[in-house]
């Protein structure tokens, strides 16, 4: 599913936003679901799509960042995960009207959000490693 999304997600400018690694995405995701205590239930997450995002594509004047960085809320998004993301992990689908008075290219598109479980074992994690 991250790999489908990621072909939808386009940049004008690659200066403008800090390379994203998709693949280490899907690597997380699934370092993070084969952590559940229970077996029956390693290899699978849970998945949360909402709609109705109208976010402004830039950041207001007052932020550090020139893009909008957390299309996620710890008022909604973050009180699902502390529910629901105990032993799995969550992928969050955040549909974006993407409305071009919004500064977006007037299509709808999807904010993936990956949220690790409350009962994550502690871990490394490196896309590079030497030798």
């Amino acid at each position: 599913m991250l790999r489908q999304i990621a072909s939808t997600l386009l940049f004008e400018d690659a200066d403008d936003v800090s390379p994203f690694d998709w693949e280490a995405a899907c690597a997380a995701i699934a370092h993070l679901s084969a952590q559940n205590p229970e077996k029956k239930q390693r290899g699978k997450i849970w998945l949360w799509a909402a709609t109705g995002r109208n976010s402004a594509r830039l950041a207001s004047s007052s932020s550090h960042a020139k893009y909008i960085e957390t299309p996620d809320s710890e008022k909604t998004e973050g009180r699902l995960a502390k529910t629901y993301a105990i032993d799995t992990p969550i992928l969050f689908l955040l549909r974006q009207e993407g409305k071009a008075d919004k500064g977006w290219r007037d299509t709808p598109f999807y904010w993936p959000v990956i949220r690790a479980q409350a009962n994550t074992p502690t871990a490394i994690f490196a896309t590079d490693t030497v030798g």
